[in-house]
């Protein structure tokens, strides 16, 4: 709950403990292969990116010595370290990774199962990290709208790709449609999740790189005014939120 409250740095607390707990217990460790990958989400999260990956690969053997190597289980902390590679632009140990959990999943659960989803929406935005087309793009929002109406729209995993596919708009040069997609996503986290969910704050950096592009140099300045105490609050140093904020005050 705390997790996709936003609260990550207690979540990380509280995951912590429990893995103490579960070490400290007759047989211990019997639950690190979970703890260890939701330690690793949440610093994700967190913007720190190293340090998930970290946690994530630690992960992998003890799933894979507990479940064996060609798991779903083992799979999805393969999708989640493809996932942390290809936010680093480490693109070929992405597609890796990606594609063994891709086609684990296919085999195990089906084309159509929201797990299988969800690895073809990473393998083709790992795709079109390469080499972006407009056509893929739109295969990419296919398969987000399949995934959405899998789980839901309030889904973290459904809001994530969304927010992803607003970047890549951006890219694009589709700045309107971008800025019209993170303003409703922004919405979505606020009354859906929790108000001053800190999500929709590194939404807000996105919009104001579009404004920056745009041209709206003093609309961005107020919104970098705004949106400075959350960011430095929730996010550590090392954070890529905080790296972002940054740049956008330099280029501002």
């Amino acid at each position: 709950l705390h997790h996709d409250m936003g609260r990550f740095e207690l979540a990380i607390e509280n995951y912590q403990r429990a893995m103490a707990l579960d070490a400290s217990a007759e047989g211990g460790g019997t639950n690190a292969w979970l703890l260890t990958n939701n330690i690793s989400a949440a610093y994700k999260d967190l913007g720190l990116y190293p340090e998930a990956e970290a946690l994530v690969r630690e992960s992998i053997p003890l799933r894979s010595q507990r479940f064996g190597p060609d798991s779903t289980t083992t799979a999805r902390a393969r999708h989640n370290l493809a996932r942390l590679l290809l936010l680093q632009d480490r693109y070929d140990e992405a597609r890796e990774e990606a594609e063994f959990a891709l086609e684990v999943r296919r085999r195990e659960l089906g084309d159509d199962h929201p797990d299988t989803l969800g690895s073809r929406f990473l393998v083709l935005r790992i795709e079109q990290a390469v080499d972006p087309t407009a056509e893929r793009l739109e295969r990419i929002l296919a398969l987000i709208d399949r995934l959405a109406e899998a789980r839901s729209e309030n889904n973290v995993g459904v809001l994530a790709a969304r927010a992803t596919y607003a970047r890549l708009l951006v890219d694009q040069g589709r700045l309107d449609d971008a800025d019209a997609l993170l303003e409703a996503l922004m919405q979505r986290y606020r009354t859906q999740l929790i108000e001053g969910h800190p999500m929709a704050d590194t939404l807000r950096l996105d919009r104001i790189r579009i404004d920056l592009l745009r041209g709206r140099s003093e609309v961005a300045e107020t919104e970098l005014a705004a949106v400075r105490e959350p960011i430095v609050r929730t996010f550590p140093p090392e954070s890529v939120y905080r790296d972002r904020l940054r740049c956008l005050e330099q280029g501002r």
